[in-house]
């Protein structure tokens, strides 16, 4: 019962004040509301404080995160450090050492300008006049003879030799030079390989000639002879030679003449 009766006096208490609060929310003007604003219209229909006052409560003081700082810090890099590059100090190269006297000496020796050479006038006039070059000698296998050891007559101008080389048991080969340079050839033995040169043949005075045209000139350029006697065939034939000793070279071989 006690119970019911307090509760029916809070109410009528609130019914009170609801009702006073009404009244002097009538006499005074209201601010417009903005139309259709449900939240507003919400408010000012709710009852007010039952002991018609407003209490403000304790301000809540903010909250401060410091796990999550905490954490943040451990989870940030730690600070790099500065590094300040230096300048490495210049190396210093070691001091040459002194050479010994016996290297010094031996450079200043290699270092020292040859002296030119003493000319001497008695050496010089001591040397030989240069001697005249003599002629060439023949090939090993020419062997210089006598006119009268070979099988043939021949004229031989001043300056010219004549010269022998094996050719077989019976058979031998004779050339005319004059220094390097041969002029006539002559063969004798058995077979002979007459004609060498090609051109017109001629026989006269015992002997078998080839006649050649050059320029309208005739030359007689090859000779065989015939014979009972050992050596059966002296063949001869002019070498080559240059125009200006074709003639001469001609002359000698036409002077052959078995004996």
């Amino acid at each position: 019962m006690k119970a019911l009766l307090l509760a029916s006096v809070a109410v009528l208490l609130l019914a009170d004040v609801a009702a006073a609060e009404t009244a002097g929310q009538a006499a005074q003007p209201r601010p417009a509301s903005p139309p259709g604003s449900d939240i507003t219209r919400d408010l000012n229909s709710m009852p007010g404080d039952p002991m018609g006052t407003t209490r403000a409560g304790p301000a809540t003081p903010p909250v401060i995160e410091e796990a999550e700082d905490e954490d943040e810090a451990e989870s940030a890099p730690p600070p790099r450090a500065t590094v300040t590059p230096t300048t490495p100090a210049p190396a210093t190269r070691p001091a040459p050492r002194p050479a010994s006297p016996a290297v010094a000496e031996a450079e200043a020796a290699e270092n020292e300008p040859a002296d030119p050479p003493v000319e001497d006038d008695n050496a010089a006039e001591a040397e030989p006049e240069a001697a005249e070059p003599e002629a060439p000698p023949p090939p090993p296998s020419l062997t210089r003879v006598a006119v009268a050891d070979a099988p043939f007559d021949i004229d031989l101008p001043a300056g010219f030799q004549l010269y022998q080389r094996p050719a077989g048991p019976d058979a031998a080969i004779y050339e005319v030079r004059r220094g390097d340079r041969g002029y006539v050839v002559i063969y004798a033995g058995c077979c002979s390989q007459f004609p060498i040169f090609t051109g017109r043949q001629v026989e006269a005075t015992g002997r078998f000639s080839v006649v050649t045209s050059e320029n309208g000139e005739q030359h007689a350029v090859e000779h065989l002879f015939q014979r009972e006697d050992a050596p059966e065939q002296i063949h001869v034939w002019v070498s080559s030679v240059p125009e200006a000793d074709r003639a001469t070279a001609e002359a000698i071989a036409q002077s052959v003449d078995p004996r």
